[in-house]
């Protein structure tokens, strides 16, 4: 799959004559969106440009207002008595809306991709007959390009705040992204990675990208207590995009290397040139020792802040394809195309028929890809907005 030449995109989206390569140059470009999404051919590096709209000043400090942060046990939708016949569907009594969000990029042919239309119409029927969605809006660049459902940045901001208008307790909403995901810098200096996570719209070379800020911002901050938003994110770097403060980790089993990243980081930050080495070794590893304690002092605040300044109300659960370092594939299987994700998130459901937790889940998505047809590298993650038991009946 070929790059994108990011010198047609500013920051904000509009034509630009820098002249930037078209392909990553390495993991030190910052500022730049690298792969979206991957292929099994291999992950292509597509560099339109981002930008963020936070300033650093922006950031509230740690004194924050307490009432942030969510407090006692979350009003949860899946009780055994608000269940109905099918084990998959709750019985609240409010809405259930969902958007369902797919993208082939087919105006723009460097940037094509073949599963994404199908995901989204083959996850919108499915949605409807198990989990009871009576409002399921359908976006893909298929359509007209005059049609409100044609995935432009415009369209997609209008169609999330559809999404989660007027929500209040006993709702349950569903959005789901199958496309290009992105990064760009970070100024705010609040991802650990000093990079935030994107989606890109059909447009996106003329419109640039969706920051993880605004999806926060726009589909979990305001929903009230007592409602149920699931998100999930079939796209590359995919992993916080939500930005929600809670991950679930895995701690042992097959998949608990699947947060393999942080030792890695741990690794290249220490690494220690011998040939470099001036004023002796125990200088070297007394500099190292402190850049870490410094390091690990900042990650804890970082936590420490996301969580009085990201915890939702609601109950808001994310599903992505990958970590933020990874790619999602967008592959084949059954000769149909799709991405590799939405097919995991599906086949999952389809075979566990009776209870699955939320961590069942998501160990059943990547036992999918991982033991399934086709073996494929990318872990996928789940984050939640307020402290929940993983071991509560997955829903939506």
């Amino acid at each position: 799959m070929s790059g994108i030449d990011a010198s047609k995109v500013d920051p904000n989206g509009q034509p630009s004559s820098s002249d930037v390569p078209s392909y990553a140059q390495g993991a030190e470009t910052v500022g730049v969106a690298t792969t979206t999404h991957d292929t099994e051919e291999g992950a292509a590096s597509y560099l339109p440009a981002g930008s963020c709209s936070l300033e650093y000043d922006d950031v509230p400090s740690l004194q924050g207002d307490a009432s942030l942060v969510p407090t006692g046990k979350p009003r949860m939708l899946n009780e055994p008595h608000e269940r109905g016949a099918n084990p998959h569907q709750i019985n609240a009594g409010g809405k259930k809306r969902a958007l369902i969000i797919g993208i082939n990029y087919l105006m723009t042919p460097t940037a094509k991709l073949n599963g994404c239309i199908n995901d989204a119409r083959r996850l919108a029927p499915f949605i409807s007959e198990h989990f009871g969605f009576q409002e399921v809006r359908v976006m893909t660049d298929d359509l007209p390009l005059s049609s409100p459902d044609h995935p432009t940045m415009d369209n997609m901001r209008a169609a999330m705040n559809w999404l989660v208008k007027d929500a209040t307790a006993g709702d349950s909403f569903f959005f789901h992204f199958s496309g290009h995901g992105g990064q760009c810098e970070d100024p705010t200096h609040m991802e650990e990675d000093d990079m935030n996570e994107t989606i890109l719209p059909a447009d996106f070379t003329q419109k640039g990208q969706i920051v993880d800020d605004e999806l926060h911002d726009i589909l979990a901050r305001p929903l009230p207590e007592g409602c149920r938003f699931t998100a999930i994110f079939d796209s590359c770097h995919s992993g916080t995009v939500m930005d929600l403060p809670f991950m679930v980790r895995t701690r042992e089993g097959q998949f608990k290397n699947a947060h393999k990243a942080d030792d890695e980081q741990f690794k290249n930050r220490h690494h220690i040139d011998k040939d470099n080495i001036h004023g002796g070794l125990a200088g070297v590893i007394a500099a190292h020792v402190t850049g870490e304690i410094r390091h690990q002092a900042k990650k804890h605040v970082r936590r420490h802040l996301a969580e009085r300044t990201n915890a939702t109300q609601a109950v808001v659960v994310q599903l992505s394809g990958c970590r933020d370092d990874q790619t999602s594939a967008d592959t084949t299987v059954g000769n149909m195309a799709t991405g590799a994700m939405s097919w995991a998130f599906i086949e999952t459901l389809k075979k566990h028929e009776g209870v699955l937790s939320y961590q069942g889940m998501l160990t059943g998505m990547r036992e999918a890809l991982h033991n399934g047809p086709k073996e494929y590298s990318q872990f996928p993650q789940m984050s939640y907005g307020r402290p929940m038991d993983m071991a509560e009946v997955f829903t939506m």
